[in-house]
């Protein structure tokens, strides 16, 4: 099935902006979060963020470091109505939209732009990094420019001593994965952030999702972890682990009528289907996710994302009223998209005597 293609060009995106890098919807504004990232000239620096000078040469062509920043695109004309643009060697490393749990007691929640940010210098000093909160505000418009009534507005910033490698959001709170930690944050009304809870990861996270109060944390070497989260009190559990050691590109939940598979990319370009059923013998009371099928993708995943799923087999009333299932989309490098489906048992058959 051909999918409908639209291509939209970002002002110049490639003497503006180079490459795009993440994106996101904020559906109360009806707008798009588009993070980029561009070369500039390398130029070390110390700890004490001053450039050294011993040894530095203008007047030669130079390394090139990179430079990020984040977009406010509204889609009525898809023009940039508002920028934010980071100080140099900042990379934006994941840009989510989230709401967020202010109050605990009337449970009151807003959308905001949660923003992961790394800080590489040179080789001497070690990486640092930050994660932002925005909210997207109205604002006047500017003259002759009816689509720029919105902007960017910062709710909170903390720096940490690690890199900031991907956000997710989780029960009216968000996870950010810094170092070798996942740390759970609530925020306050009086515009800060508290930890609340923490799970320790082996080396570090390259793709995190959540699905209501579960966590899916995927490890650049050492596979995933299946992590539920409790708020009374605040705790993490692991429920269950990967038996190989996937090298994890990106991940995604799969859930069909009460059944959990977990949709796994890898950096030899294969989609692994794992299942957590703790029913299963061999599943160690789900300690151990259960593999169940792997697809040659003959391309580098890129990303993924959960979907809710139609019933293309059988259009009756009755299954309509069944309980929502999902579909697990993704796009690869070469510029391809496929989605992965969950299909019953007598259809898995007649399709398989097809094939």
């Amino acid at each position: 099935n051909k999918l409908p293609l639209k291509k939209i060009e970002i002002n110049s995106t490639l003497n503006n902006y180079m490459t795009l890098t993440n994106i996101t919807y904020h559906e109360k504004s009806e707008t798009y979060i588009v993070s980029y990232s561009k070369q500039i000239d390398f130029i070390a620096k110390g700890e004490d963020n001053e450039k050294i000078q011993v040894g530095a040469i203008d007047d030669v062509p130079h390394a090139k470091a990179f430079k990020s920043g984040i977009l406010l695109i509204n889609p009525t004309t898809w023009n940039v109505i508002d920028e934010i643009e980071f100080q140099d060697d900042t990379m934006v490393n994941d840009v989510k939209t989230m709401l967020i749990q202010l109050d605990s007691r009337t449970k009151r929640k807003i959308e905001y732009v949660v923003v992961g940010l790394t800080n590489i210098t040179s080789e001497d000093v070690p990486a640092s990094g930050s994660f932002c909160l925005y909210d997207i505000i109205t604002a006047v418009p500017e003259p002759g420019k009816p689509d720029t009534g919105y902007k960017f507005k910062q709710f909170f910033k903390e720096d940490v001593k690690s890199a900031v490698t991907k956000v997710c959001e989780i029960s009216g709170r968000f996870v950010v994965s810094q170092s070798q930690k996942l740390m759970v944050r609530d925020a306050q009304e009086d515009n800060s952030v508290v930890p609340v809870a923490f799970l320790d990861i082996p080396l570090y996270v390259t793709d995190i999702k959540s699905f209501s109060n579960l966590l899916l944390v995927g490890d650049a070497m050492q596979g995933l972890q299946f992590v539920g989260f409790d708020a009374e009190p605040y705790r993490m559990i692991t429920l269950g682990k990967s038996v190989t050691n996937i090298e994890t590109m990106c991940l995604e939940f799969l859930v069909n009528n009460g059944d959990l598979h977990f949709v796994v990319s890898d950096r030899d370009d294969i989609l692994h289907i794992l299942k957590y059923a703790p029913d299963e013998p061999n599943s160690l009371s789900g300690q151990r996710l259960i593999h169940c099928s792997s697809f040659k993708m003959y391309s580098t995943n890129s990303c993924m994302i959960m979907a809710p799923k139609n019933d293309e087999f059988s259009g009756s009333a009755e299954n309509m009223r069944q309980k929502q299932a999902y579909q697990a989309l993704g796009a690869q490098t070469d510029g391809s998209i496929f989605k992965v489906i969950p299909l019953k048992e007598a259809t898995y058959r007649k399709l398989y005597f097809i094939q």
